[in-house]
């Protein structure tokens, strides 16, 4: 695992090699038709896309390796990189870029309501805040 912090037994660390990217694309494979969020239309959705690799994909990770929770974070230098992360065009509202995009999280059905992903939120913008954003 790359860069990392353990957090009360479990582990963050950013997604890295093909082993830990299968494993967020079966999290996310496992968690996103159960989502009462959105309705995932294709397959596709779970897959690791470009945006994966062009940012940072983070995961908390338990003792034994098992993915628990992901969410995926890069920065968008202006209004069309936003949209082009989100998959949608934006309100007609001034914005401020760059600023942190957040997306395709997904956490393991039996590990909501703990936190994992305000966890994972933290760790992007505490990064954000260092590099100034």
């Amino acid at each position: 695992m790359g860069d990392r912090e353990n957090t009360a037994g479990a582990c963050v660390a950013a997604v890295e090699g093909a082993e830990q990217i299968g494993a967020i694309r079966a999290l996310r494979r496992d968690a996103y038709p159960v989502s009462s969020e959105f309705q995932a239309l294709t397959a596709e959705v779970y897959a690791w896309t470009e945006s994966d690799r062009r940012g940072v994909v983070l995961a908390v990770w338990d003792a034994s390796g098992a993915a628990l929770s992901t969410r995926s974070g890069i920065v968008a230098t202006g209004r069309a990189a936003a949209e082009v992360e989100f998959e949608c065009t934006l309100a007609d509202e001034p914005g401020r870029f760059p600023a942190l995009v957040l997306s395709r999280s997904a956490t393991r059905v039996d590990q909501r309501a703990r936190g994992l992903n305000s966890l994972l939120r933290y760790y992007f913008i505490e990064a954000a805040q260092r590099a100034g954003l």
